[in-house]
């Protein structure tokens, strides 16, 4: 497949361009890190990441998954490490605290070796020169110590607080998504429950937040607004206020016709499986690919009637 091969390129620039942050940002190695001292939640988050997917990694060649293993590196290091830790860790280089600059510089270094070292047996050639790229006068990396980390033990609640804002992140992305608010101008993220325990995380990463979910500024209100969009599936109520341009009528049009579109796919589907002689010729496998799409036009179908009704809401 020419697509999935393009897809593998993809991967290698992705790794490429972190090789390439870290050598900026001058995080090198330091043999003396000790990734159980960490202190700050991101680095944290992401050594004990790091941990689980080596886990992960080792179960699945013991069981000769190859394929698990590729998939699990894959996410680890494209989303974990390349989307969410690498933006993380940006915030943490800027800061005006050297030992969290060092610290911070001290655990890129380190989760990205641990990314090449568990790859390197399937990916042998970009990380060997992305390794000896990136080390002083280091060993080969196919002579590399294959990482030892069972004796980690680190803060469970300080990596749940990335998880979390993680979490609160895609939500909004997703909620701004389905609203089509991606483009434009940043929006403001309205928080009625300000009492709510998980407040004080929400500030703390703040600044965090509104970067990476491109918000202007988090307020804090006193009534549920009547005129925006509130942010499903969240511990908090928040809310997107809509923005002058916003055309509430365009958008209903918009998912009317996915709506439309979306039931003629799941009548369709419905024929196929009421008709008991396809039910009785066709192989096993294809009617479970029926019913699979059938579960997910349903999902998206109730999705699709949930932001119509949110914006008959909206003035």
């Amino acid at each position: 497949s020419e697509s999935r091969v393009e897809g593998y390129r993809n991967f290698v620039t992705k790794i490429w361009n972190a090789a390439r942050f870290i050598e900026l940002n001058n995080c090198n190695w330091n043999e003396d890190f000790d990734p159980i001292l960490a202190k700050q939640p991101a680095n944290i988050w992401i050594i004990s990441e790091t941990k689980r997917t080596l886990e992960l990694v080792e179960e699945n060649f013991e069981k000769f998954r190859f394929n698990d293993i590729a998939n699990t590196l894959y996410n680890h290091t494209w989303k974990v490490f390349c989307d969410w830790y690498v933006e993380f860790s940006k915030a943490l280089l800027n800061s005006s605290d050297s030992k969290i600059v060092k610290e911070t510089k001290d655990t890129v270094a380190w989760a990205f070796d641990q990314c090449l070292i568990m790859l390197h047996p399937i990916m042998p050639f970009v990380t060997e020169e992305l390794w000896n790229g990136l080390g002083q006068s280091r060993e080969l990396l196919t002579e590399a110590q294959w990482p030892e980390l069972q004796d980690i033990i680190l803060s469970s609640e300080k990596a749940k607080e990335i998880n979390w804002v993680i979490a609160f992140i895609e939500r909004i992305r997703s909620t701004k998504s389905d609203f089509n608010l991606l483009g434009g101008e940043r929006t403001e993220l309205l928080v009625f429950d300000k009492n709510h325990k998980l407040f004080d995380r929400l500030t703390e990463h703040s600044e965090l937040v509104c970067k990476l979910a491109r918000l202007k500024e988090i307020k804090i209100i006193d009534d549920r607004p009547t005129n925006a969009i509130i942010v499903s599936g969240g511990d908090l109520d928040c809310f997107i206020p809509i923005l002058r341009d916003f055309d509430v009528e365009l958008e209903k049009e918009r998912i009317n016709k996915s709506l439309n579109k979306l039931e003629v796919e799941n009548e369709k589907i419905s024929i196929k499986l009421k008709n008991k002689e396809f039910m009785k010729r066709a192989p096993e496998e294809v009617i479970e690919k029926f019913l699979q799409s059938q579960k997910e036009l349903a999902i998206q179908l109730d999705k699709q009637n949930r932001i119509l009704e949110s914006l008959k809401k909206l003035k």
